[in-house]
């Protein structure tokens, strides 16, 4: 929440609000690994998303033990279309974290 965020600000962010990616934050929860690849080639390969930062926290190289066994896929991104520069949006930056339901 609003605090979790003014935390993070002051202490690992020098109050520099364009370093917090997280505002916006949603997870997707997939029965299989399948799905949820499928679920990220969509995503990066569409025309009006970019992909800003893609953490990778499924791979086998990803040290889970250090974050209690937690993993996923995050993916930080922009929409930019039509839309979103008539809104003034597009430069807003979201977070989707990709979840295997196990």
């Amino acid at each position: 929440g609003h605090r979790r965020a003014i935390e993070k600000l002051v202490r690992s962010y020098q109050n520099n609000p364009a370093k917090l990616l997280d505002i916006s934050r949603n997870a997707i929860i997939f029965d299989n690994m399948t799905d949820l690849t499928n679920c990220l080639g969509i995503i990066v390969t569409d025309e009006e998303v970019r992909v800003e930062r893609l953490k990778n926290r499924m791979n086998s190289l990803y040290r889970s033990e250090e974050t209690g066994g937690y993993r996923d896929v995050c993916i930080n991104l922009r929409i930019v279309n039509k839309q979103s520069h008539s809104l003034g949006t597009e430069l807003h930056m979201c977070e989707i974290q990709l979840l295997l339901l196990d």
